[in-house]
């Protein structure tokens, strides 16, 4: 393979079965460091060897254009990598692969409505940061465990909204944190492996399996300082929507996610510095009703 992967891929492995928003996942690959990236990164999910899987896949990278098969569907998980990459490190592949493969689990689950999200719990409901990747989800949502104790989390990749029950689903993946969000929070004192970290019992209280949703913001840029506006139902959904797994196939899916909201205060937020935003997000929930 070229670019950044000089050394030569090592062993397949294979048969690692991981249980994801109640699917059976049976995973591999034909390099065992993308299989044990996703071992590590979804231990909170593993279950026994034996477990019936709903969905297998298996992870191809020994080829200049990765791809993974899932069940009988072949999906070239990296093609279209925004970064424009031909080095395709066990990270890049492990992670858009894992993404495909999420995507098909989450369509077996219709009352579902995922979005790319951050969410953990505050005061008994769920509070959710919406936002394209590299938008600051995890900056902020790593500033909320440091400003408060007693936080539960749920989700550092998606929100699992059930329409039918009004809650948010646990998907209990374990967090990653660049050097730069790391360095500006002043999280290189702890010696974590940051490539996959459980905040349990470090930066949370513990993981929670749902909680009913609360509030909702929708990251909308960065600025030298926060700024915060509540948004009414149309605006809400719309600005929700680029961040919804799905929202490719149009308006269809507009049903869905004013369900998704019903009940919950939408805010759309422009973050300043991590701790600011922080803080104003505290603001809000403390005032919940």
């Amino acid at each position: 393979m070229r670019g950044a992967r000089p050394e030569a891929p090592d062993r397949a492995s294979m048969d690692l079965r991981h249980r994801i928003a109640g699917i059976t996942l049976c995973f591999g690959s034909d390099d065992e460091r993308v299989a044990l990236l996703q071992s590590r990164r979804y231990r909170r999910m593993l279950v026994d060897a034996g477990s019936i899987a709903d969905v297998n896949a298996f992870a191809v990278c020994r080829t200049d254009d990765p791809y993974v098969v899932v069940d009988d569907e072949i999906v070239h998980c990296c093609r279209n990598d925004a970064a424009g990459e031909r080095g395709f490190t066990p990270e890049l592949i492990e992670g858009r692969a894992m993404l495909e493969v999420n995507r098909r689990i989450f369509a077996r689950r219709p009352e579902l409505v995922v979005c790319h999200a951050g969410t953990m719990v505050l005061g008994g409901k769920a509070v959710v940061v919406a936002g394209p990747s590299r938008a600051g989800k995890s900056t902020l949502m790593l500033a909320l465990m440091l400003a408060v104790r007693g936080v539960r989390m749920l989700s550092d990749e998606f929100a699992l909204v059930n329409i039918d029950k009004g809650t948010v689903e646990a998907f209990p993946r374990l967090l990653s944190a660049r050097p730069g969000t790391r360095r500006h929070l002043g999280l290189n004192v702890l010696h974590l492996v940051w490539d996959a970290f459980d905040p349990a019992g470090i930066l949370v209280e513990s993981w929670a399996d749902k909680a009913p949703i609360g509030e909702v913001f929708v990251l909308a840029g960065h600025d030298g300082s926060t700024r915060v506006r509540r948004l009414g139902e149309a605006e809400a959904m719309l600005a929700l929507l680029p961040n919804v797994m799905g929202a490719e196939h149009g308006l269809a899916i507009l049903d869905k996610v004013e369900a998704a909201l019903k009940g919950a205060a939408v805010y759309e937020l422009i973050a300043g510095p991590p701790q600011e935003a922080a803080a104003t997000v505290l603001e809000i929930v403390q005032q919940r009703a």
